[in-house]
């Protein structure tokens, strides 16, 4: 049976009303996260239990109206539906660990940030873009593993300027020239309207969109590149720049 409903936030650190504490994951959040709205339900069993469940429906909501903006941003004639199990999610930390090439990863806490009114933080905003990014593109024919995580680092470092995992630094890199060949700067979408699901941010976005895209896809100028010398990579992104 359902016993109560507690919002956990900056003051998580202590019981709340209902005398449920926290576990400590949430807890250590203290006021750097919004609140998180957890479920309390009492299991009556011959060991009764108290379970915490966390309200997600409006973070999934907004996962997939960004996932439903970016597949249009990066010109994805038919984007696979938006399906949770496609990605390594964990509450309050990326669950893809050392092998994001299997499944792209988020934090729940950061999709809930999302969810809320803006300004959202660069942070969470270029986790949830890098792997929505790198699933869309894993869904794209001809796309290899490989390139959808690189794809996916790439969108997230051009809209937002933030590299989300150190090893991905080669994909930001790429994607930084390829930008300012074209007259572009990484980060400058999140930097004039931080708002992850607006129209400002997404009009600004479309431009970088389109060089990243071209760059890292299959059959863009820049994949066929890639390991080419940095002077034909300039001179093809400046070529994308023009059209």
């Amino acid at each position: 049976m359902e016993f109560d409903r507690r919002r956990i936030g900056p003051s998580a650190a202590r019981m709340d009303s209902a005398g449920v504490s926290p576990p400590p994951p949430l807890r250590a959040q203290g006021g750097a996260r919004p609140a998180l709205r957890l479920d309390v339900k009492l299991a009556e069993h011959l060991r009764p239990e108290v379970i915490l469940r966390p309200e997600l429906r409006p973070a999934h909501a907004t996962l997939e109206r960004i996932w439903l903006r970016l597949a249009a941003g990066c010109g994805h004639p038919r984007p696979p539906p938006f399906a949770v199990g496609e990605f390594a999610i964990g509450l309050v930390a990326s669950a893809d660990g050392l092998a994001p090439l299997a499944r792209p990863g988020f934090a729940w806490v950061e999709a809930v940030e999302l969810s809320q009114a803006a300004p959202h933080p660069s942070g969470a905003t270029a986790s949830v873009l890098r792997a929505l990014a790198a699933r869309q593109a894993r869904a794209r024919p001809g796309a290899t593993q490989g390139e959808a995580v690189a794809f996916g680092a790439a969108v997230a470092f051009a809209l937002t300027a933030v590299r989300v995992r150190a090893d991905e630094q080669e994909a930001c890199d790429r994607a930084a020239e390829a930008l300012f060949t074209a007259g572009l700067a990484a980060g400058d979408p999140h930097a004039g309207h931080p708002d992850a699901h607006g129209d400002a941010f997404w009009a600004e976005a479309a431009p970088h969109l389109a060089v990243v895209t071209a760059h890292f896809l299959p059959g863009g100028t820049g994949s066929a590149l890639a390991a080419a010398d940095p002077g034909s990579r300039a001179s093809a992104a400046v070529g994308l720049a023009a059209r």
